[in-house]
């Protein structure tokens, strides 16, 4: 037995001289440091975070965050911004900020310079009655400069707070957090981020953490939301306690889904929706029925507050009393009457593009945006929010059929149903087409062009939101002849001369592939704005004296179970040919499973731009 106390004894003995080693000695760098000069998997960082220590105290009004940073600049544009700036609310004892320590390590001739931190050079400055910033520049900063900094922030935290990030705007070689508990409330912490997860994501109870050699997030690309990514630990009250005692913060989605639903039910017991659904005309298809019912509500109801999803819990006002109603009532009112016209139709709770998508082992509180219908129509996902119908003008017709693309967060949870279950969406496919034609009289050639474009391609001035035109130009002779060895408009180039006597048709989309692509080394999946197909068509007759030359043109390409396509086709018929490209990307979340297969879908796309059709003159 006291073999076994021994042992126990001399294991946390040894945890926690472990703990105590790894934090950092103020003021003692060592030589490898100062020779430190690049980051071996970011070489073009300007500077580095050589190590870094948190310690975090969670208390019952909130937490203290203590920080010990230090930095190297590398490069000359990291010299600029060297500034510790911290706001507090001066009303608020629990709400403060200290600068305790700031060191800069310069070598010159092989000796250190030390500057020093002197409590006089920190700028106190009132933003308003309840916010005070400070404000330190750190000086003496040049390049090899290394900088360390202690701080001490107090904060309160009613709910949760995301306060040690352990990926920032630098690269990062070490960066270590511990927690200790002095709180009397129940609580859970939540790691987002690659590395974390992979070290500790099966780890219950875990108050330590730490990782090394993180990229900056200035490496991140093609996502909505870097905070959905980058290395983070947060952490939330649950919501029996005290007054952290709210359903926001419940420990699970079901026991946050029950409430709302319990309200809604409570709130709808006495609507019959069926009578105000029949108001409304079905349309010839269920998406006019959909628009019939959004103009309906626009044209009848009012919205007389905005209430957030931290008021939501509050829907007791009844709906329908009158004509007027909050955002959730708008909401309940619009699913409900979709349903009486026969619409696959379900209350969902979301989350926007700039809050970070939901996570689904743990409702987030900073990620729960508001609750909205979710529609499916022709396999087509449509979201509505009281935000729609908010618009003053006609635009509003665009975004009940192109909502909002902010609202397209990858998941939504289904609210009214016994089990978790949550559902990928992405926006509606847009679409872009831009048709050429030649017409040739005698030495005369002239081009029209004409752009169409649906949904999220569309301009600022485009009203029509069914199917809007514009850009219809006619070219000249003298507009397709008149730069360099040759011009090029809308995929076309031409030769100079005093008169045109061949034409190529270029592969169209290298803009578009010079967008998609991704680093050979991604390891994150991919989140585009929205699914597209572009269309590029390029149609003439093929003229007296005239030739068309091509060389197995014909092409096609899929990925990821058709939802990636790519066709070139050339068509001659009648002495009059049609050439047409087609670039679909049906998939707005490419998954790091499917980035293989993304990337060499792009990959043989590009080899077909040495594909190029000749229209010439034969003389």
């Amino acid at each position: 037995m006291n073999n076994k106390i021994y042992f126990v004894l001399s294991f946390l003995l040894c945890q926690f001289a472990f703990s105590q080693s790894t934090k950092l000695e103020f003021g003692k760098i060592s030589e490898e440091e100062y020779n430190y000069n690049i980051v071996p998997f970011e070489q073009d960082a300007s500077a580095v975070t050589l190590s870094e220590y948190g310690e975090l105290q969670l208390k019952n009004y909130g937490y203290v965050l203590k920080q010990h940073v230090r930095k190297k600049i590398l490069k000359q544009d990291a010299i600029e911004g060297n500034v510790l700036k911290f706001s507090f609310n001066p009303t608020n004892k629990y709400n403060r900020v200290k600068i305790n320590k700031v060191q800069v390590y310069n070598k010159i001739g092989g000796e250190v310079v030390v500057s020093k931190l002197d409590q006089k050079d920190i700028i106190q400055e009132t933003i308003d009655e309840n916010t005070i910033q400070l404000i330190y520049a750190i000086p003496n900063v040049k390049v090899g400069s290394i900088i360390e900094y202690e701080t001490e922030v107090t904060r309160t935290a009613n709910l949760y707070a995301t306060p040690w990030n352990f990926q920032n705007d630098y690269p990062i070689l070490k960066s270590k957090l511990d927690v200790r508990i002095h709180t009397d409330f129940d609580n859970r912490f939540f790691l987002i981020g690659q590395k974390l997860n992979e070290k500790y994501g099966n780890r219950k109870g875990n108050k330590s953490w730490e990782i090394e050699n993180v990229a900056s997030v200035k490496k991140f690309d093609k996502i909505y939301n870097v905070n959905d990514f980058k290395e983070t630990i947060g952490f939330q009250y649950s919501a029996e306690q005290d007054w952290h005692g709210t359903i926001f913060s419940s420990s699970n989605w079901l026991s946050l889904r029950s409430v709302f639903a319990k309200n809604i039910a409570t709130n709808t017991r006495n609507v019959d929706f069926n009578e105000i659904a029949i108001k409304i005309n079905n349309g010839n298809s269920q998406l006019e029925t959909y628009k019939n019912v959004m103009d309906y509500v626009k044209q009848n109801f009012k919205l007389i507050e905005t209430n957030y999803v931290d008021k939501m819990s509050n829907f007791k006002t009844g709906l329908l009393g009158t004509k007027t109603g909050s955002n959730l009532d708008f909401v309940v009112l619009v699913n409900r009457l979709l349903k009486s016209k026969g619409l696959e139709s379900h209350l969902v709770i979301n989350s926007f593009r700039n809050r970070g998508r939901l996570i689904m082992d743990f409702p987030i509180v900073s990620r729960i945006s508001n609750i909205q219908t979710m529609t499916i129509v022709d396999n087509q996902v449509y979201l509505f929010d009281e935000n729609i119908l908010k618009i003053t003008d006609d635009n509003y017709k665009e975004k009940v059929v192109f909502p909002y693309s902010e609202y397209y967060n990858q998941l939504v949870l289904k609210l009214e149903t016994s089990t978790n279950e949550f559902l990928n969406i992405q926006p509606p496919l847009s679409e872009s087409y831009l048709i050429n034609e030649l017409e040739f009289k005698g030495d005369e050639v002239k081009m029209k062009s004409l752009n169409k474009f649906k949904g999220y391609f569309n301009k600022e001035n485009q009203k029509n939101y069914d199917f809007p035109m514009f850009n219809e130009l006619t070219y000249s002779s003298e507009d397709l002849n008149n730069q360099g060895n040759y011009s090029s408009i809308n995929k076309i180039f031409v030769n100079k001369g005093k008169m045109v006597n061949y034409f190529g048709f270029e592969f169209p989309f290298n803009d578009a592939l010079n967008f998609l692509n991704i680093e050979k080394e991604r390891k994150y999946q991919v989140e585009l704005d929205f699914p597209f197909q572009k269309v590029v068509q390029l149609k003439s007759k093929i003229p007296k004296d005239f030739v068309l030359k091509y060389d197995k043109f014909n092409h096609e390409i899929k990925a990821i179970g058709n939802k990636l396509q790519y066709k070139q086709q050339i068509e001659v018929v009648n002495n009059e040919f049609v050439i047409t490209y087609i670039l679909l990307i049906n998939q707005s979340i490419i998954s790091s499973k499917e980035l293989k297969e993304y990337s060499e879908f792009l990959t043989k796309i590009a080899e077909r731009n040495k594909d190029i059709v000749i229209l010439m003159n034969k003389k």
